[in-house]
């Protein structure tokens, strides 16, 4: 059977407008108020409109096939049926089709691992057969969406541009019924103008919400509400992170300070300790959270104060924040210290990086002297190793460094001038490092003082064949140093898979919270031998992508929807691996899958 060449405008209004209707399903997941409601309209418009822009090369193609009735009515129901299986997966899941999702679903016994009964089967065949249905009755219709096409067109633009307004007003205001709703559909893009509004509409980006009450949140963090014994010892905490401290620059030849620090004291060790991102993004918000990073988005858009910073409030610990680099962004000040007035963050030294780093200690060590009859908390995050790795002139101890850093023209034939300048800066961190610990002895605050150092990442110099963070999961990225010293605790030197996951439970079960980790954290506790050794994987996340890292191979995986490129697998070395997935591989994946929603309602 034979049928008229559709009208090509009208085949795209008339699904251009189903697509709309399956997206206007997505809202309905989550309890929404009234108001959210004027940013999801616009926004799904715009969504939807996202979408056929990016497909539109193809419609231009099917247009000269011959047969294009049937290559139209082929390739819309399958486009509806791919929006039908998204729907689905993020009724399910809070999280929308990614490669992990196409892993499972075309690996044979994959779909198995869902645990989908047949009943569940059979209502997905339906929705794709009504999917391909309709498709095929708007092609024989396209004379009628013909002479929508204009006015869809004007309309979905007016759209776009209230939503992008909308959206740039919503993150520089904090305004979360808008912001909350970020992640809602896919292909949905925020435009993020926070200095701009700051710099011409007066709109400052520094401007935080403290009494967020979010009746309606997506969230399901933490799973039962903490109990803990108040009348517990409070100890004080200090945690120190230098951006980009990579695993092996915790040695006698560049952190020798910090190094008899472990020794001296008796400070526990971990090994073989990971990261849960090669950015600073997730590398802090693991640090304080406990949670996997694909909850980022939603953490920030709701505004959620990590469960440590909400206990620390409720015991009533004096916090303060130090960091040399503004925590505005990332937008730290509207995640991990949401809940802090803007009074306990210090976030503006002024100098150059070497100069703020040292700021930091001098504004650190005032508060410990001023707090040192109350439980503290301090954060104290250095910059100077991040980028252009600065350190004083006296402090340089291997010689042949460069005397700046051009990371376009780096590359292996002359990076180890670049690399005895990063390992200069890692012997600066040492003796930053080394001045807080030895205030704290010299004030005798360490012996009622929880004291961790770490990375937020690492920084690989062509070690795994290519440099620089951001970039994969080799260990050089991601292998952070952690030390994590307890008062009166039995040190121990773990070398068994430990991730920045572990350490907010560690320090709230040490704190006495009675709750098992697993309901407020991803992550483990670090002094429950037994729990680290049963762990399969670590997970570790990237802006669009994340990795499972085992002890002998790292699955790599995007987590996004334009970005479906298969798993990828590497070696010890970051050597990709030629191989199929296995039985293994997907049980992994079902775990990460449940992991990376559990905390969604």
């Amino acid at each position: 059977m034979s049928y008229k060449k559709p009208e090509i405008k009208g085949i795209i209004a008339l699904n251009f407008l189903l697509s709309s209707l399956i997206f206007s399903i997505y809202p309905f997941f989550f309890e929404k108020a009234a108001v959210e409601f004027l940013f999801l309209i616009p926004a799904l418009f715009s969504s939807v409109l996202i979408l056929y822009v990016f497909l539109s090369p193809l419609f231009f193609i099917f247009a000269f096939l011959p047969a294009s009735f049937w290559t139209f009515t082929f390739l819309f129901g399958l486009i509806h049926c791919i929006e039908i299986l998204d729907l689905t997966i993020y009724a399910i899941f809070k999280f929308h089709i990614n490669s992990m999702v196409l892993n499972l679903i075309f690996t044979p016994g994959g779909l198995s691992t869902l645990d989908q009964s047949p009943k569940m089967i059979l209502i997905y065949l339906f929705l794709f057969s009504f999917a391909f249905l309709m498709s095929f009755i708007i092609s024989l219709k396209s004379d009628f969406g013909k002479k929508l096409f204009k006015k869809i067109i004007f309309a979905s633009l007016l759209f776009l541009i209230c939503e992008k307004a909308m959206s740039a007003w919503a993150v520089s205001s904090d305004y979360t019924p808008f912001t909350k709703n970020f992640k809602v559909y896919p292909f949905y893009i925020p435009l993020q103008m926070r200095s701009f509004m700051e710099k011409y509409l007066g709109i400052k980006a520094e401007r935080r919400t403290t009494d967020i009450n979010i009746k309606k949140s997506g969230l399901n963090y933490p799973l039962k509400p903490l109990e803990i014994n108040k009348n517990h010892t409070k100890p004080n905490i200090v945690i120190i992170v230098s951006d980009s401290l990579r695993f092996d620059m915790l040695s006698e030849e560049i952190m020798p300070k910090t190094l008899s620090f472990v020794e001296k004291k008796g400070a526990s060790l971990f090994l073989n300790h990971y990261s849960a991102g090669n950015a600073t993004r997730f590398g802090i918000f693991s640090i304080f959270y406990g949670l996997y990073g694909n909850y980022w988005e939603k953490i920030l858009g709701e505004r959620k104060s990590p469960v440590l910073m909400d206990i620390l409030n409720d015991l009533g610990y004096k916090i303060k924040i130090f960091a040399s680099a503004r925590v505005t962004y990332p937008e730290f000040d509207r995640t991990c210290f949401v809940s802090l007035p803007y009074e306990n963050i210090f976030d503006k030294p002024n100098g150059n990086k070497i100069e703020k780093d040292q700021t930091l200690n001098k504004e650190a060590k005032k508060f410990f002297s001023e707090n040192s009859k109350n439980p503290f908390f301090a954060f104290i995050f250095y910059d100077s190793l991040h980028g252009s790795y600065d350190y004083p002139p006296e402090l340089e101890k291997f010689s042949g460094a460069s005397k700046s850093v051009d990371h376009l023209f780096l590359r292996p034939s002359n990076i180890n001038s670049a690399f005895l300048r990063y390992k200069n800066s890692a012997y600066f961190q040492d003796f930053l490092i080394s001045d807080i610990l030895r205030f704290l002895e010299n004030k005798n605050l360490i012996k009622n003082t929880i004291v961790i150092i770490t990375g937020d990442h690492g920084e690989p110099f062509f070690e795994r064949g290519y440099y620089g963070h951001n970039q994969g999961y080799c260990d050089y990225e991601i292998k952070v140093p952690l030390i994590f010293y307890v008062p009166g605790k039995s040190p121990i030197k773990s070398g068994l898979l430990t991730s920045h996951l572990d350490i907010a439970p560690s320090v709230l079960k040490l704190m006495d919270v009675k709750n098992p980790v697993s309901d407020f954290s991803n992550g483990k506790n670090l002094f429950e031998e037994k729990e680290l050794a049963e762990r399969k994987f670590l997970p570790a996340f990237s802006w669009d992508s994340a990795a499972m890292i085992g002890k002998n191979e790292t699955a790599v995986f995007s987590m996004e929807t334009y970005n479906v490129s298969a798993m990828e697998f590497y070696d010890s070395n970051y050597k990709k691996i030629n191989r199929k997935k296995n039985n293994h591989d997907l049980e992994n994946l079902k775990e990460f899958w449940k992991e990376s929603s559990r905390f969604y309602k």
